[in-house]
């Protein structure tokens, strides 16, 4: 997604979720970032912790956008599980993050979430994100 489209806190909260469902994201200040070409600061304050109610009218695949397949982004050793390590080296090499207590708190709950078998690793299977190259290797994922 285009960052100046978007604020960083609600793209992340918002990763895998389905058609309909609703969630209600709480945004740190310090992912309140991006967004700045639909958001003015008068409406969206910088440097306060955000609260979004959001509800997914329509989801569609992100081979259709050309998004990439996440589970390949984050799996840098490419064994077909994704680690604490592989998803916190995302946040700070790629999204910029500093490492810290922030990137922790973001991996445990992307571990959380993902891992349902509780094997401190997360499957393809499991991975909730983004995760079809094209339509032809998709799956039923809707």
């Amino acid at each position: 997604m285009d960052m100046d489209f978007v604020i960083e806190g609600l793209r992340i909260g918002m990763i895998g979720q389905c058609n309909h469902e609703k969630r209600k994201i709480w945004i740190p200040k310090e992912l309140v970032t991006g967004g700045q070409k639909v958001f003015s600061e008068k409406y969206v304050p910088r440097g306060r912790d955000l609260v979004f109610e959001v509800q997914m009218w329509n989801v569609a695949p992100n081979y259709m956008f050309g998004m990439p397949n996440m589970f390949k982004v984050y799996d840098t050793d490419q064994d077909g599980y994704l680690t604490k390590k592989e998803v916190g080296e995302y946040f700070v090499n790629v999204e910029k993050q500093h490492s810290g207590p922030l990137v922790t708190k973001l991996v445990n709950l992307f571990m959380a979430d993902d891992d349902t078998d509780g094997d401190n690793r997360v499957s393809f299977d499991e991975f909730k994100g983004p995760k079809w190259d094209t339509n032809a290797s998709r799956r039923d994922e809707l």
